[in-house]
């Protein structure tokens, strides 16, 4: 009984430490993704998305060319829960070979956050423990 009393502590925080250790994200940076869009868009660059593990940072749209089109929070709205309106019409703008209607940019912007919030998401996944 007395080696079940010293084992017990020493189980505890075995499991403790193993729990601590496996919840530390295995992702150090930003969390990215690259999207490939539906054929009616092939005359936009390829989107890559990416979302910080910290809860307050701003997703954005990757620029290789220069600064990226983050979006902001602070600007959200109903319309715009995310507050990426800013960045998805920068991106169009610049990544997009051919002038789009104004049904087609919605739909590019649907598809862009719908992809941003699958982002988000696993963003979310790896920074849980954190």
């Amino acid at each position: 009984m007395k080696n079940i009393k010293i084992l017990i502590p020493l189980i505890l925080s075995g499991f403790l430490g193993l729990v601590l250790w496996g919840c530390n994200p295995k992702v150090e940076e930003d969390v990215c993704l690259a999207f490939e869009l539906p054929t009616e868009f092939r005359a936009c660059e390829e989107p890559t998305i990416c979302c910080p593990l910290e809860e307050e940072g701003n997703c954005y749209i990757v620029n290789d060319e220069g600064e990226n089109y983050y979006c902001d929070k602070a600007t959200a709205t109903d319309a715009d829960p995310d507050g990426c309106d800013k960045a998805e019409d920068q991106y169009i703008a610049a990544k997009c070979t051919s002038k789009m209607s104004s049904e087609e940019a919605k739909e590019l912007k649907m598809l862009l956050r719908q992809h941003t919030k699958e982002v988000m998401a696993k963003a979310r996944a790896y920074s849980i423990c954190g």
